[in-house]
């Protein structure tokens, strides 16, 4: 009975330890477990944290993109925006370039001008309203409100002389009383023909295609100084260069019944012949220097400037035209030994008492003073005409 109990009890006793063995391995298993699981908690952490951080840096450089992909297309825009303005320069230079190409336009009047006898402008400038647009054509005119226009003309001479007197060089020919001095050739430098002007019209409205006409033009001495002048056979009180020395008029003028005009001009003869003097202009042999104003007694008056004129000029009728002019003398005299009114020189273009050798005058109310008076040749009212 003992021995089974002993038994029993041993194998109660055995029993009890193996249960005790597993119980105590499986406790062992539980904290490794726990362990293992923390472990991998803080290698979870550590990825979420790594995740988290790459998610940043991702939006950063969406961001940084987006803001590139901004400045991209502002710097497009302003391209866009520089092209846009080149092509702008582009037109307009290339718009200028076309505005000052001048092609020839045979046969026409120069814009800002009209036709002498006709009073006729430029038909490409009536119908233009633009102000100070340059006309296409190879003058210096520009288009004026209301379809008027003006011009800037001249001419720029000077010619180098080699003149003659017709006397020998040599001193005291003739027995010795011939001249003394640089008889012969001499050399010379002359302006004979130089101008520069002003000219222009301007449509007046409600006057059935009529214009007012005007110029103002100035003769110019390049080789000399401007002033009066004195030569062997003409005194002058006008002072030569001055503004408005040339042709200077205002008037108006139409294509059906011609220009009327007030100032002062070359007479109408000389207008007439000026084709004639075309292959002397300029030069010693043109008739401006030859017989234009020889300022003595019985002078050839052709190329006075007339002061204080007025002027008519006819339209071309088949062909044929005329022009007349008067030019009243302004003086009280009734012999023209008066100096005219307003004017600095006698009617001839001389100073006044300038052919009075004696110094006793030919004219009335002289008093025997000639140099105060017109005794050399001076006219009174003038009056000139040509048909072409």
């Amino acid at each position: 009975m003992k021995k089974k109990a002993i038994s029993a009890l041993l194998a109660s006793a055995f029993a009890a330890s193996a249960v005790m063995i597993p119980t105590m391995a499986a406790a062992q298993s539980s904290a490794e477990l726990m362990q293992q699981i923390q472990a991998l908690q803080a290698q979870l952490k550590a990825i979420q944290a790594q995740v988290d951080k790459q998610a940043q840096a991702t939006q950063q450089a969406t961001q940084t993109a987006q803001q590139a992909q901004q400045t991209a297309k502002q710097a497009s825009t302003s391209v866009a925006a520089v092209q846009k303005e080149a092509d702008s320069t582009k037109a307009s230079v290339s718009t200028i370039f076309e505005r000052i190409d001048i092609p020839k336009q045979a046969n026409s009047y120069k814009p800002g001008t009209v036709n002498m006898y006709t009073g006729e402008a430029n038909p490409s400038v009536a119908g233009n309203t633009n102000f100070m647009a340059r006309e296409k054509d190879d003058s210096l005119s520009f288009t004026m409100p209301a379809g008027g226009g003006i011009t800037l003309y001249g001419n720029l001479d000077v010619s180098a002389d080699y003149v003659n007197n017709g006397i020998s060089s040599a001193p005291g020919q003739n027995g010795g009383n011939g001249p003394y001095g640089n008889n012969g050739y001499l050399a010379a430098l002359s302006t004979n023909n130089t101008y520069i002007g002003l000219r222009g019209f301007q449509p007046i409205s409600d006057w059935h295609d009529t214009q007012f006409l005007w110029q103002l033009q100035t003769n110019l001495a390049l080789t000399t100084v401007s002033g009066t002048s004195m030569t062997n056979s003409q005194q002058s009180n006008s002072v030569n260069g001055g503004f408005t020395t040339g042709t200077t008029y205002i008037g108006f003028g139409s294509k059906d019944y011609g220009a009327f005009k007030v100032g002062k001009t070359i007479a109408p003869y000389q207008s007439s012949t000026a084709a004639f003097n075309t292959p002397f202009a300029g030069t010693l042999g043109s008739y401006n220097v030859i017989m234009g104003n020889t300022g003595g007694d019985n002078r050839v008056e052709f190329g006075t400037l007339m002061e204080h004129s007025v002027w008519y000029e006819s339209p071309a009728w088949n062909n044929i035209s005329f022009a007349a002019l008067f030019s009243p003398g302004q003086n009280r005299a009734t012999d023209s030994s008066g100096i005219p009114q307003s004017s600095s020189n006698c009617n001839g273009g001389n100073i006044p008492g300038s052919g009075n050798a004696s110094g006793n005058g030919a004219g009335q109310n002289t008093g025997g003073v000639g140099s105060n008076y017109c005794d050399d040749g001076g006219f009174s009212n003038a009056f000139s005409t040509s048909l072409v």
